[in-house]
């Protein structure tokens, strides 16, 4: 009884010898944080600056579309204040002409400044190897005219001599290009008005370009301006 009971004294000792050794030679490993790879941190920022300029960019496309409204509800104020319509000036030139087909008409507008536009027309007509072209500006009341001086002195810089002309009201120049068989004639009128003729495929002749000129009635137009 005695010899049993030093051996299990012996056995117990020894169990607890081998796990104290067990115990100190484990490792034990500290508590690590999760470490966010760069990638994503890097993605997350770029995302975040993408949204930053396109913030920027749709600001300044609004901002630039209300710019464009404001001046575009101005543009037509001041035209409706200071010029005729298009219709209007067009009223003005011929729909026909013997021997000849119209072409569309064109009209638009320059913007000059905030507080000056320019209304424009044009009707066209096209004949067997000639072209007829009439064209009137209206720069608006009490806007100036582009090169207005020109009107008052005939110019010397064209490609061919130029001649003067004079009509109740208006004041111009005429000139040809003979080897082109090319009619230009224009006047200021009122001060406000420019009206052209131009004539493609015809030989010279100074009464018929003036007589073209004469299917614009000017002084109506000018009257109409004055309403």
């Amino acid at each position: 009884m005695t010899g049993n009971y030093y051996l299990v004294l012996f056995l117990f000792f020894i169990s607890t010898v081998l796990f104290t050794i067990s115990c100190t030679q484990e490792k034990i490993e500290p508590f690590k944080s999760e470490k966010i790879p760069d990638t994503i941190v890097k993605r997350n920022h770029d995302s975040n600056n993408i949204d930053s300029v396109r913030k920027v960019k749709e600001d300044e496309y609004l901002k630039n579309l209300e710019i464009k409204e404001k001046k575009k509800t101005a543009v037509v104020a001041v035209s409706k204040q200071k010029n005729l319509t298009k219709e209007v000036l067009l009223g003005f030139i011929p729909e026909q002409f013997d021997g000849f087909e119209q072409l569309p008409p064109m009209t638009g507008k320059m913007i000059e400044n905030d507080t000056a536009v320019t209304v424009y027309v044009r009707r066209q007509f096209k004949g067997k190897n000639r072209t007829l072209l009439f064209d009137i500006f209206d720069y608006g009341r009490g806007n100036p005219v582009t090169n207005a001086q020109m009107y008052e002195m005939v110019p010397t810089d064209l490609d061919a001599p130029a001649y003067p002309v004079e009509l109740p009201g208006a004041k111009g120049f005429f000139y040809w290009l003979e080897q082109k068989v090319y009619g230009h004639i224009e006047v200021i009128a009122d001060k406000r008005f420019i009206v052209k003729v131009r004539l493609n495929g015809f030989n010279r002749d100074d009464k018929l370009l003036k007589e073209y000129l004469n299917k614009i009635n000017i002084k109506s137009l000018i009257k109409t301006g004055k309403n």
